[in-house]
């Protein structure tokens, strides 16, 4: 692996060159269920979470609308593309739109459209991610997850549990 832009060497603390990992079952399950999630825009053509509608790679979602409350586990190298489009599909098609991401709040994905998430929730554990070629659950990364949530409406008290649920929930409120 080579040097970021820094010059820092990254590959000691990758245990994966892997940029598509699914979500498991019984992380995605609680979030499916309280934000009523039909569409998978980052996944493969087996579906794995079984959602309604799904989108894979091959049909490039940032192309597409998302009609449908999302859930989106971007791939890691195409975090800020992802991001933008959860913001705009949330507010163009009046949609909820859970992300998932890597707990690093200093990116330009979570500076830049965070501020528009109706909230954040800092997961209290490391997440068992699927390996996609072998479709069973491997170690946890290195880093932690956050979840962005975007919707038009506020946050129900069912959501805000299930989401209390997994780690330290922030509502964003602009002033």
């Amino acid at each position: 692996m080579k040097a970021n832009k820094k010059g820092r060497d990254l590959k000691p603390l990758m245990l994966s060159n892997k940029h598509n990992w699914l979500t498991p079952p019984d992380f995605f399950n609680p979030i499916r269920d309280a934000f009523n999630i039909e569409l998978d825009p980052c996944t493969t053509a087996d579906n794995p979470l079984g959602t309604k509608y799904f989108i894979t790679a091959e049909s490039n979602s940032l192309t597409k609308d998302w009609l449908f409350n999302a859930f989106c586990n971007p791939p890691f190298n195409m975090v800020k593309e992802f991001t933008a489009k959860c913001m705009r599909e949330s507010a163009h098609q009046k949609i909820t739109v859970v992300e998932i991401m890597a707990n690093r709040t200093e990116t330009a994905a979570v500076q830049t459209y965070g501020p528009y998430a109706k909230a954040f929730c800092l997961i209290n554990k490391r997440i068992s991610f699927i390996d996609p070629d072998k479709a069973e659950q491997m170690m946890s990364p290195t880093f932690g997850s956050m979840l962005l949530i975007f919707k038009p409406d506020p946050l129900t008290i069912a959501q805000l549990e299930t989401l209390q649920s997994f780690g330290l929930t922030l509502g964003h409120y602009k002033l």
